[in-house]
């Protein structure tokens, strides 16, 4: 299967998906959006209790994916409507305005952040996926196979938050994490349920905030192997365009390389891009490299 053919199918499914479980949230009074405990989920939430009924939660949340995901929405043969942009535009506006009594307490609740990372790494590795990545002392990548994908997961629980993550699903990076051919990633547009998500300081607990973010991602990873059934790429294809890495310096930009895993990039970069008779070049000169620094270390 083609790249782009896989793409528009899984954003054809993945639409479908969001209007059905926003249809669901929404009719069962928000059971997994509740647990996200942010200022802007709060209001959010308010907006959505203001309105007299479920129809209307529905057509203005429906209003909302078809704006936010408007691309996805025109493979489903549905197009933005004026009315649909003018209902956007009010709920935006009445969000912001918004007050919830939650807020107040905010600045009160507290959780220890040791406690949490501890507990996430905890809940990650038996329920969730692998730990593969360390991208600093509060943020980490945890990889879940999908049916030949790979869902690689950020998270981070340093700033002004007690956690948020997001989700990229590639093909072939199960083994090479940080590399391979996506299919999609969030966030993407921010309006999604439970693809990225933050929260804030009203969470009370350590355990409660555990339960939330396991919870929403386990949701979206139970889903994921209908969305990407029957999506094989087309091996040809891939290898004729390469494999999309990310840059070094993003890489880099997130954690030191080791000089292993420096030169395993480096080589592996090469001989995807058809040309690793280049490799013993480049490792004669890491190596020239590498004694040229131990010799000026021992003058020193």
């Amino acid at each position: 299967m083609k790249i782009s053919t896989a793409r528009e199918l899984f954003a054809l499914r993945f639409y479908k998906w969001a209007v059905a479980d926003a249809r669901r949230e929404i009719e069962n009074d928000f059971p997994l959006l509740r647990g996200i405990k942010s200022d802007h989920n709060y209001r959010f939430l308010a907006f959505m209790w203001s309105l007299s009924s479920v129809n209307e939660r529905i057509k203005y949340h429906s209003a909302r994916l078809r704006r936010g995901f408007s691309d996805c929405a025109k493979l489903a043969g549905e197009e933005v409507s004026e009315d649909d942009k003018t209902l956007v535009s009010e709920m935006r506006n009445k969000i912001v305005m918004l007050l919830p009594p939650e807020h107040i307490v905010k600045a009160a609740r507290k959780i220890n952040r040791s406690v949490l990372r501890k507990k996430l790494k905890a809940e990650i590795a038996q329920n969730l996926g692998t730990l593969v990545r360390p991208t600093g002392a509060t943020e980490w990548d945890f990889v879940t196979p999908v049916n030949g994908w790979v869902v690689e997961t950020n998270v981070d629980t340093g700033g002004s938050f007690q956690i948020q993550y997001s989700h990229i699903i590639r093909w072939g990076g199960e083994e090479r994490p940080g590399k391979g051919t996506w299919i999609s990633e969030w966030p993407k547009r921010g309006l999604s349920w439970l693809l990225t998500a933050t929260w804030d300081d009203l969470a009370s607990s350590e355990d409660e905030i555990v339960k939330s973010f396991s919870a929403c991602c386990s949701h979206f990873l139970k889903a994921l192997p209908e969305l990407l059934d029957g999506l094989v790429l087309d091996e040809d294809e891939v290898r004729s365009r390469g494999i999309e890495y990310e840059s070094f310096e993003e890489i880099a930009s997130r954690r030191p390389l080791t000089p292993d895993e420096e030169k395993a990039w480096h080589c592996k970069k090469l001989s995807d891009a058809g040309k690793s008779w280049l490799v013993p070049n480049y490792e004669k000169k890491q190596e020239a490299k590498r004694q040229d620094e131990e010799s000026k270390g021992t003058t020193l």
